[in-house]
Parts: structure tokens; sequence; C-alpha cells
């Protein structure tokens, strides 16, 4: 529980203990572990972000065969493919479109929005959905006792739909982008069931290169390659990519304001909202949405603002795809976005100057911690 404070109860409301958040890293894990965690249908509306508009194309076979693995004696199917290779298209769009009565609960790693992007965010993603299926209330918010009712309910959860003649499937993509470790975190990978009871299932999307962590044990099926499928590259995530780059090239080459919101989200690692972007250009909404919105919009994409109230209807922002985030990263250098970060600490400060009021920007109660680890500022 929050110093002073009652369990937070809904997404908009972490942005009452903004006090406590900033000033403690114990109360941070408590908003790592529990904090406004979507349930199954609020992630789902996340995923819809994600998946391929207008319909998967061309994957037929690879859904058919995501299909029969959930009816066979198997546990765990890895999918390996190189970047732009569709592998988020293919496994958003089996998690919103299952076989018949495969229940799917799923995370997708987003390095580029760093607070979706280790194993802390995954527990309390996961646990939100389970929680959904058995009818729970969000449980503990210490991070050994997340970790543990994550085990109990994936256990739960599969057992119950079991009896119910239906089959839980946990699906996580992005595996390769995890940023757990570097954050003195267990990576996601070693949280994965090592025994799969009651007919579960994991599916798995990682680039070819990902090594498995060091913190999974020996025997876990990761390390087996026997579970391990190549995914073909689409030639529709091809073309995508094509014109994803040369947009990047002309923000990067384009105007001050143009190069300022690529920097800003890169160093920010994602999840600014335009007020945010706003008030950190010090320039007017409406100067700012084209760049995001326009022609550049396969550099950018944007989601839900899972912090806002429903009736807001706010959305954040980040880069559309992590080489996108890695080229950004390279083209700006380490002096250029220390200069963006500092930007995002004087933004903060000044709100800290106010003692944090209600109107302090979601992303400096939430985003902002994760991206002081990812750049090792902690202090």
């Amino acid at each position: 529980m929050p110093p002073g404070g009652e369990p937070v109860g809904a997404p908009w409301q972490v942005r009452a203990f903004g006090g406590f958040a900033v000033g403690s890293v114990g109360v941070l894990n408590y908003y790592a572990a529990v904090a406004a965690r979507p349930g199954r249908l609020e992630y789902l509306a996340q995923l819809r972000e994600i998946a391929p508009y207008g319909g998967l194309a061309d994957r037929g076979a690879e859904m058919a065969d995501m299909g029969a693995f959930c009816d066979s004696p198997d546990s765990y199917w890895w999918w390996q493919a190189d970047t732009w290779s569709g592998k988020s298209a293919l496994m958003s769009w089996f998690v919103l479109h299952p076989p018949p009565r495969v229940i799917p609960v799923s995370f997708f790693v987003t390095a580029r929005l760093t607070s979706h992007g280790d194993s802390a965010a995954f527990t309390s993603t996961v646990l939100g959905q389970l929680e959904d299926i058995l009818g729970l209330s969000p449980g503990p918010a210490a991070a050994g006792e997340t970790t543990a009712r994550y085990y109990l309910l994936l256990q739960a959860a599969a057992q119950q739909l079991a009896q119910q003649g239906d089959r839980l499937v946990l699906v996580v993509d992005g595996l390769d982008e995890d940023r757990s470790l570097a954050a003195g975190l267990p990576s996601i990978a070693s949280l994965l069931p090592k025994h799969c009871e009651h007919g579960l299932k994991v599916i798995l999307a990682s680039r070819p290169t990902l090594r498995v962590p060091l913190d999974v044990r020996p025997d876990h099926p990761l390390r087996s390659p026997r579970i391990v499928r190549t995914l073909s590259g689409s030639p529709h995530a091809v073309a995508i990519r094509d014109m994803a780059e040369l947009e990047l090239r002309t923000l990067l080459e384009g105007t001050q304001v143009q190069r300022d919101l690529l920097g800003l989200l890169t160093a920010a690692g994602g999840g600014l909202t335009l007020s945010d972007l706003s008030e950190l250009t010090e320039l007017a909404p409406f100067e700012i949405k084209p760049i995001l919105t326009g022609v550049t919009g396969r550099t950018f994409t944007s989601r839900p603002d899972e912090w806002a109230t429903p009736d807001e209807g706010t959305r954040v922002y980040l880069l559309a795809h992590e080489t996108l985030r890695e080229e950004a990263v390279a083209a700006f250098g380490d002096h250029l976005l220390r200069s963006y970060r500092d930007r995002l600490h004087v933004w903060a400060d000044r709100y800290r100057a106010r003692n944090w009021p209600p109107a302090t920007p979601a992303y400096l109660l939430r985003g902002y911690f994760w991206m002081l680890n990812a750049a090792g500022d902690a202090g």
C-alpha cells in the first residue's frame, strides 16, 4: 500500500500518489507490480493497435500450425525470425482471433515503450488477464508476492478452463526486446512456466539472435531446440519497413521540430501524449499532430494511454518498431540523446517544484522511472 494511501484501484488513480512514487524505490516497485493492471478486454484493445489493419495477409498456414499445436501434446512453440518479418502481426492476430476453445493471455514486449519492456510489466499485465478469467480482484503488491501469484493463477486459470473444455495459451511476443536483466530484474524467459499443467500452452516469438538468458534453468523447455520454428518473412512487412526507414531519414534530415519530436520520443522511451510533447516543445498541438500522424505515419505509432481515464481518449506516441528506435539512437548519438533527456528532467523538475499536482502527466509518474533505469540514471 502506498504510504498514507489506499491501494490504487484504477489507472488514473496512480496520479494521486505522485509524490510518493518519485521519492521511493519501494513504492515504485508497488506501481510496477500492481497499479492499474489491465484486464483481458483492456489488453485486447491495446493489441488491436498492433494487429494489421484490414486483416492478416498470407499467413493461413502459420495460423493453422499454431491451432494444431494447441491440440497437440507439446507445451512450447517458439517462432524465430529476423526483424520486419511480421512476427507481431501474426502473434497479435492469433490472440485476437484464436482457434475455437482456445483462451489466450498475452504480453507484447516493447522496448521502445519502456514501461512495457521488462518482467515487472510482464507479470503485472498477465496477472490482470488471469484475474479477469478467474473473477478475482488485483492481488498483493510486493514484487516477490506478485511473481508467486502469477505462477499460482496461471495454473489455476489453466485448470479452470480445462474443466470447461477450453485451453489456456500464454502468448509472448518480442522476447528479444526484454530489458529486465539490465534493470536488475529476472528475465521474462525465466518466468515462463517450466511445467505446463492442465493443457497450458506457451507460444513465443523473437529474433533468432536471442540467446536464452542465463537465469533460465538448465532443464527449462526454452533450452530445447525442438520447440523452435522458423517464420518466413512477409513481403508486406518488408514493404512497410522500407517506407518507415525512408520516413525516419526524412525526420532526421528535416526541420528542427521534426528532429525534436523524434529525439524526445527516442529519449523518453515512448509513451508521451500530444499534450506532453506540446509542453516539451512549447508548440501548439495543431503544429505537432500532423508530424506524428501525417506522412511519417509509419515511423510513429500511437496507442491508448493506459493511465488515462476511459473517457479522456488520450493516446501516447512511440516509434513504430524496435529497429527504428535502434536506428534513431545510433543516429542521434549519446551526446544529443543526453540533451533530450535533460529536457525531460527539466520538465519533471517543474512538476516536482509544484509538489506533483493532480495534473502531473502520467509519463512522469510511470514511464519516467523506466527511462531513468534504462539510461543508468536511477540515482
